[in-house]
C-alpha cells in the first residue's frame, strides 16, 4: 500500500498540474495531443460546443411548429421543402426556412421529417412507379447494402405482399438460384435477395415460427444432456449416453414440424413450390433439398438458436445455446444430405449414421411442404395501414440518398442506353418533389 504522506503528495501534484491548465473551470490543456484519444482539450472542447449545437438545431427542425409549417405550405399549394432539403450520405441537410444556417440530420430524423410532410400523392408516385416497372424495382433491390441490406428488402416485402404482387419474390429466388453454382451453396450468401426470401418467410408464416419454435425450445431445454465434445465433457463415458439424447431430442423436433405443417400459409407454400420447381430446372433431382435447406437454414434455425432476437424467448445462458447450436447443426446436415467434415466438425460424426438413416423423412417433409392442396389453419397475413406507410417512407429516403448507384444498376439491368434514360427520367419525376 502506497504511505499516506506519498499519496497525498501525488494529490497535490494533480491539483497544481490541473489548475495550471484551466480557467474558470473550463481546461485549456497543453495544447499537445493527448495520449489517451489523440486530440487537444481545446479540440475536445470544440466537439463538445459542435454536438449541443447540433442536437439544438435537431430539436428545432423536428418541433411540431416547423413540421407543421411545412405541411401547412404543401397543403396550402405553397414552396415545398425542396427549397431546403439536400441529401448527403449521413442524412437530411436542409437551410431553415427562415434563413438560419444549414443543419445535418441522420437518419432517424431524416425519416421523422420525411414522414411529416410526404403528402399521399407523393407516396402513391413512388408505389405505382415500383409495383410496375420491373426494371426501376431490380436495381432498387440490387442497390440494397450496408446500413440498407435489412431495410429496404423489408419495406420492399411490405409493399409488394400488401399489393398481393408476386414479381419481388419470383425475381428474388430466380435470381439467387441463377447466381448459385452448386445447389448446397444456395442461400448461404446474405444478399439482398436472400434477405426479401427470408423477409417474406417470416412475415407469412410468423405465426407458425413464433407457436412451434416455443415448442422446440421447451423440448430442448427439458432434455437430458446433448454435448458430444469430449473436451466439454466430466468424463468420456457420458458420450454414449449424450450422443442418445441428443439423437431422440432432434427426433422429436422432426416429428413436431410435421404435425404442424397444416399451420403453414398457403402463400407460404406457394413460395416452396416456386422454389422447388426453379430449382429443379437447374439441378434436376436437387428441389426437395433446397427447399428443406431453405426452411430450416433461413427460417427456422435463426429464430431457435436466437429466440430472443425474434421476442421468442428470454436471454437464452450459453450451456442452452450450446445445445441449440448442436441441435441446429444436426438438423441442417440432415436437410442439405451432407455428411460432417472431418476437418471442420470431428465431434459431430458421432451423430452421421443418424443423418444418413434420417434424410428419408427430412424428404418426406419437403414434399408436404410444396403440397396446395393441404388445408392451411391459419389465415392469410395481415398489415396495417402504417406498415405500408412507414415502407415507402424507408424506400423514398433509399432512393433520395442513392439515386446515382441506382441509376448504375439501371444501365446493368437495361442493355439500351435510351432505356436507361427513359427509366431515370421516370424516377427522377416520381422525386423531383424533395429532391
Amino acid at each position: 500500500p502506497t504511505p499516506p504522506r506519498e499519496k497525498e503528495a501525488r494529490e497535490e501534484k494533480k491539483k497544481k498540474k490541473s489548475s495550471r491548465y484551466s480557467f474558470m473551470g473550463v481546461s485549456i490543456g497543453s495544447f499537445s495531443k493527448s495520449k489517451k484519444g489523440g486530440k487537444s482539450d481545446t479540440d475536445r472542447l470544440r466537439e463538445r460546443e459542435l454536438k449541443a449545437e447540433r442536437r439544438k438545431s435537431v430539436a428545432s427542425f423536428s418541433s411540431p411548429s416547423v413540421s407543421t409549417a411545412a405541411s401547412a405550405s404543401l397543403s396550402e399549394g405553397g414552396p415545398e421543402p425542396a427549397h431546403h432539403l439536400r441529401f448527403h450520405r449521413h442524412g437530411l441537410r436542409s437551410a431553415h426556412p427562415e434563413g438560419m444556417p444549414e443543419r445535418t440530420f441522420g437518419r432517424k430524423r431524416s425519416l421523422e421529417f420525411l414522414k411529416s410532410v410526404l403528402r399521399p400523392a407523393n407516396m402513391a408516385s413512388l408505389r405505382t412507379l415500383l409495383l410496375e416497372n420491373s426494371s426501376i424495382a431490380k436495381a432498387v433491390i440490387s442497390s440494397a447494402s450496408g446500413e440498407f441490406l435489412d431495410q429496404i428488402p423489408a419495406a420492399l416485402s411490405v409493399l409488394y405482399l400488401l399489393n398481393d404482387n408476386p414479381f419481388l419474390i419470383s425475381y428474388a429466388v430466380a435470381t439467387e438460384i441463377t447466381s448459385t453454382d452448386h445447389v448446397n451453396l444456395l442461400f448461404r450468401t446474405d444478399t439482398s435477395c436472400v434477405r426479401v426470401i427470408s423477409k417474406y418467410m417470416k412475415m407469412l408464416g410468423w405465426e407458425f415460427l413464433r407457436s412451434t419454435v416455443s415448442e422446440i425450445l421447451r423440448m430442448v431445454f427439458r432434455s437430458g444432456e446433448v454435448e458430444i465434445d469430449p473436451m466439454k465433457m466430466a468424463a468420456i463415458e457420458e458420450l454414449h449416453t449424450n450422443r442418445i439424447n441428443l439423437v431422440r431430442l432432434c427426433s422429436d423436433i422432426l416429428h413436431l414440424l410435421e404435425n404442424t405443417i397444416t399451420t403453414i400459409p398457403f402463400k407460404m407454400r406457394e413460395l416452396f413450390l416456386l422454389l422447388y420447381s426453379t430449382v429443379e430446372r437447374k439441378f434436376e433431382g436437387h428441389g426437395c433439398i433446397a427447399v428443406g435447406s431453405c426452411f430450416l437454414l433461413r427460417f427456422v434455425l435463426p429464430a431457435l438458436v436466437t429466440p430472443e432476437k425474434y421476442s421468442i424467448s428470454r436471454k437464452v445462458s450459453p450451456k442452452e445455446r450450446r445445445r441449440l447450436i448442436l441441435v441446429s447443426k444436426v438438423l441442417q446436415s440432415i436437410a442439405n444430405e451432407t455428411d460432417f467434415s472431418e476437418e471442420k466438425d470431428p465431434i459431430m460424426k458421432v451423430v452421421q449414421r443418424y443423418v444418413v438413416e434420417t434424410v428419408p423423412q427430412m424428404r418426406s417433409l419437403c414434399s408436404r411442404l410444396i403440397e396446395l392442396d393441404l388445408t392451411s389453419e391459419v389465415g392469410p397475413v395481415s398489415f396495417e395501414k402504417s406498415d405500408e406507410e412507414n415502407a415507402l417512407t424507408d424506400l423514398y429516403y433509399f432512393v433520395l440518398m442513392q439515386k446515382q448507384l441506382i441509376v448504375d444498376h439501371l444501365a446493368l439491368v437495361l442493355q439500351s442506353p435510351a432505356d436507361v434514360d427513359k427509366n431515370k427520367n421516370a424516377l427522377e419525376q416520381a422525386m423531383d418533389h424533395v429532391s
